[in-house]
């Protein structure tokens, strides 16, 4: 029963909210000229992006939220909690001007901001997905530690899209791919969602059927730099993300069967040049049984050095879109990872800003949050305002530049879309050219391969012999030189035998050597002719691939031209497209202010001729109900007088017959008398006669009497019908009056009610009309960032916040502070060194962490969506209720002890006090005075209860709407 309560305080509190939303939309029946002072890059982003919010609104802006509202919003962005009761006092005390500057540097220099983030980050990437190769606790360490070391967006984006495991520091970063066990699909899908901001999954077999901007190729773009990855499992176990070195992706539509090849190409890039090695010179490390292989070219790596350098405008782009959805509760782009030119930015100057200063602060997340932080846009309240509007005129003015803006944009956008579909076409031309030569090159391959082995053995035999035959020459010439020599010395000197006798051996030799050569010279002519004629035909076949490969490279070199010319010209168009889009709505926003405006107007004339109609219905009936209640009176008295008419009448008679009676008995009795005293005379002890004389004697002296009293009541009776029968005659004409009064009324009664009925459902079809469209100008102010947008807690926030109201964070500190001082306590110089107070800081946010988050599991369990589903959407089951109303770990929380929430609330006994201390420690509000008084009653209904019903207030108040939500 609490809960209803307080939920229906909450939901009444929304609804006077709500009536004063319309209000102010009366005011934004057209387009407000916002006047904006003029900014340069010097300016402070945050100055930047309320500039860009205003000029891209239709309207007047929301004003600056309260300083409760703020400092809770805060709290719950960058530390994911509510603020203490403390820090909310303190706060809302302070009234330096530079406070909201100053609470959003201290919560962005507090270990738990980092801790928040890693939260945050986590999920975003892994989106709970189960733990398989990677704990979650080494995951999330290494994001909070990289969010506490400072470390930039694009180096941890980088760390995560190259990881392999192989670095121990770096091995929790390998997360994203491993537990998605490497399945390269699977990972482009999730590749291009998280970090490029576009779902191209239904773009794997075909060009998306629904999006225009997303084509197959842009699919296996991201795809190629994926599909040689793989999960690699070595000796000890432990798992790894290896990398091949080969492997080209191909694909055909199932639509169109249109085929392509694709190299590694990021979104909104150009294809990658990529460098080409011998075979076998492609490894630093050879794949071989065991051994992890590691390519001289990662593909991966290239794929997060191009996606983080901070030109690729996707990546930028998805980043800013995604933090700024954080700190605002919707993205600028919403889905956040379905960008496209048909579900544009909502402020696409802003969303270029945001991506453009994203990379000039070195992505630096602090500096970044900062800047929203401190902007007007995150800092305002969620009441549409009020705000003057353009005349009619004006806004047909408006309108009819918009509308032939539109018009030629389109016309323009068609153009484009239609020199796309002429370039593809000539694409797929150049490639249908492609085709039959790349198979053509394909079927020399083999014979090239087999001409080559035939040409390189046949030279090598012709070598052989080659080298025989001119050994054997060399030698025979040798010889004979050597033999002629020594004859001409055996001439000269013919005494010398010796010299006589080797002249004759040489000489002999030399005629020996002669058959060889000439068997040598037989052996080299056909083995040379088979290895020239190898040649020939090799180099032939290599022309004819020299002539092909020249064709395919021209080709190639076409097909890659007229793809540079495709993607250029999608950009255009998709940047067309997006203005296409942008104009149209704020066209549809013009018109839906002025329908709206009519719509007020209808609903007002409506409202005004109902109340009209009411009141002579409600008048009309008054009269027909007072003449009825009248008339009614009038026939149950006349009805009252003919009953007591009727009933008169009939007692005359029979006291008439009566009369009669006595009369007769009055003569009858004396004779009676005479004759039964002469019977006595006769019969003195006859008891009987004695009887009935007696009886007689008594009749006869009472008769007088009841012949008096009967003659009394006629006349009583007859002056009954007399008096009634004038009632009636009275009665007759004035009944007869009434019921013609009556009937004359009746026709234009029930006309009057037709009225009524008739301006009522105008009335009722009016307002319907006018609150469909005011949810529309509501949610699309909300939309455009003119007010704050409500957003639910994440589980993480609703656990630790809960814990931080109900006193559990705080008794946990204050029991890990006394260990922290025991253990390793801070000397005064210690206590004076800013490092050294850092570091207690980080000490101390580990201790609490460990103790307490266990029970952000239990939250997460039941608050959190399925793995892999969207975690941003409120929803509540019954689980949930169960858990709050009867679980025992909230009941626990709940129960006074040791300067928890309901013990300090137990001991105030300053009741206004009280309930202020309750909404601040929940709420991070002060209350209403209504609330108040309402929670000083039912303190004072429940008398000794105090206690329980204190619980049961903090119980209500922790699990009512308004806690849940982020404002």
């Amino acid at each position: 029963m609490m809960l209803m309560y307080w939920n229906n305080v909450v939901r009444e509190r929304r609804i006077i909210r709500g009536v004063l939303w319309a209000v102010g939309l009366i005011g934004l029946l057209g387009l407000e000229i916002v006047a904006t002072e003029k900014v340069s890059a010097a300016d402070p982003l945050h100055v930047r992006i309320d500039t860009a919010i205003a000029a891209g609104h239709s309207g007047a802006l929301g004003k600056v939220a309260t300083d409760a509202e703020f400092l809770r919003r805060v709290y719950l962005d960058l530390h994911g909690t509510v603020p203490t009761t403390e820090q909310v006092r303190a706060f809302l005390a302070d009234e330096a001007e530079d406070k909201r500057l100053k609470v959003v540097d201290q919560l962005l220099a507090d270990p738990r901001f980092s801790r928040f983030m890693a939260t945050t980050f986590d999920v975003m990437i892994m989106e709970r997905q189960p733990d398989k190769h990677v704990k979650t606790p080494a995951w999330r360490t290494y994001l909070y530690e990289s969010f506490l070391s400072g470390k930039g967006l694009d180096q941890l984006s980088r760390e995560i899209l190259s990881a392999d495991g192989a670095d121990p520091k770096l091995r929790s970063a390998v997360r994203f791919y491993l537990d998605r066990e490497g399945e390269p699909n699977r990972l482009t899908r999730d590749v291009g969602r998280i970090f490029f901001g576009m779902d191209l999954q239904c773009a794997q077999c075909h060009d998306h059927p629904l999006i225009d901007d997303y084509y197959q190729e842009d699919y296996y773009g991201i795809f190629a730099f994926l599909n040689r990855s793989f999960v690699f499992t070595a000796k000890d176990k432990k798992v790894f993300f290896a990398e091949k070195a080969e492997g080209n992706v191909s694909f055909k539509s199932v639509f169109t069967q249109e085929a392509g090849q694709s190299g590694p190409c990021l979104p909104e890039a150009m294809p990658i040049e990529e460098p080409q090695f011998k075979k076998g010179e492609e490894y630093q490390v050879k794949p071989a049984k065991n051994v992890r292989p590691i390519p001289k070219y990662s593909r991966r790596k290239q794929l997060a050095a191009r996606a983080t350098s901070g030109e690729n405008l996707a990546f930028n782009r998805n980043l800013a879109n995604r933090l700024w959805a954080h700190m605002m509760g919707k993205g600028l782009v919403e889905p956040v990872d379905l960008y496209h030119s048909d579900n544009p930015a909502v402020n696409p100057e802003l969303m270029e800003l945001l991506a453009t200063e994203l990379v000039q602060l070195k992505f630096d997340l602090r500096a970044f949050l900062r800047e929203l932080a401190l902007s007007q846009t995150y800092q305002r309240s969620l009441d549409v305002p009020t705000g003057p509007s353009l005349t009619k005129d004006q806004v047909q003015q408006q309108l009819v530049a918009l509308e032939a803006d539109h018009k030629q944009r389109v016309v323009a956008s068609q153009q484009l879309s239609n020199e796309i579909e002429e370039l593809r076409k000539q694409r797929l031309q150049e490639k249908e050219k492609l085709a039959p030569l790349t198979k053509q090159l394909a079927g020399l391959s083999k014979p090239l391969e087999e001409l080559r082995k035939k040409a390189t053995a046949a030279q090598k035999v012709a070598s052989e012999s080659q080298k025989q035959l001119t050994m054997k020459r060399s030698q025979l010439v040798s010889l004979e030189a050597a033999a002629a020599s020594t004859e001409q010395a055996a001439k000269a000197l013919p005494k010398e035998a010796e010299l006589q006798k080797a002249a004759g051996t040489l000489r002999k030799r030399a005629q020996q050597l002669k058959p060889q050569v000439v068997a040598a010279e037989k052996d080299y002519q056909p083995k040379n002719v088979a290895a020239v004629s190898a040649s020939k035909m090799l180099a032939e076949k290599e022309q004819l691939a020299t002539e092909l490969n020249t064709q395919a490279n021209q080709l190639q070199d076409k097909i890659g031209q007229l793809t540079v010319q495709v993607r250029g010209t999608r950009s255009k168009y998709q940047q067309q497209n997006q203005l296409v889009t942008l104009i149209a709505e704020q066209i549809t926003d013009i018109n839906r202010l002025v329908e709206y405006g009519g719509l007020v107007a209808a609903a007002n004339q409506s409202r005004q001729g109902f109340e009209k109609i009411e009141d002579e219905f409600q008048s009309m009936t008054a009269k027909v109900t007072s003449l009825s209640s009248s008339l009614a009176d009038l026939e149950k008295a006349l009805q009252k007088a003919q009953q007591t008419n009727a009933t008169a009448t009939k007692e005359v008679a029979r006291l008439q017959r009566r009369q009669s009676a006595l009369e007769q008995l009055d003569q009858l009795l004396p004779q009676l008398a005479n004759d039964l005293e002469k019977v006595s005379t006769q019969l003195p002890k006859d008891q009987e006669v004695v009887d009935v004389q007696q009886q007689i004697k008594q009749r006869l002296a009472t008769l007088p009497t009841v012949t008096n009293q009967t003659a009394k009541s006629l006349l009583e009776t007859e002056a009954v019908v007399k008096s009634s029968g004038k009632q009636m005659g009275d009665m007759q004409p004035r009944v007869a009056k009434g019921k013609q009064e009556l009937a004359d009324l009746t026709p234009q009664a029930t006309a009057l009610k037709k009225q009524f009925e008739s301006a009522r459902s105008l009335a009722k079809e009016n307002e319907e009309k006018r609150m469909a469209v005011y949810h529309k100008l509501v949610e699309r102010s909300e939309r455009q960032f003119a007010v704050a947008s409500l957003k639910p807690m994440t589980p993480e926030q609703i656990a630790w916040s809960t814990m931080q109201v109900l006193g559990v964070v705080q008794k946990q500190r204050v029991a890990s502070q006394a260990e922290l001082d025991k253990k390793s306590p801070l000397s005064e110089a210690d206590q004076k060194d800013p490092a050294k107070l850092a570091e207690r800081a980080k000490q101390l946010e580990d201790a609490v962490y460990a103790k307490l988050k266990g029970n952000e599991a239990s939250f997460v369990k039941l608050f959190g969506a399925g793995a892999g589903q969207p975690q941003g959407d409120f929803f509540a089951t019954v689980d949930q209720a169960l858990f709050m109303a009867n679980g025992g770990l909230i009941r626990g929380w709940l129960s006074p002890s040791s300067g928890n929430l309901s013990d300090r609330l137990n001991k105030q006994t300053d009741s206004p006090a009280l309930v202020e201390d309750l909404y601040i420690s929940i709420l991070s509000r002060r209350p209403t005075q209504g609330e108040t008084e309402s929670v000083i009653q039912y303190l004072s209904d429940r008398g000794k209860e105090r206690s329980q019903a204190i619980q049961e207030i903090v119980w209500a108040l922790v699990t009512s709407v308004e806690f849940r939500f982020n404002h």
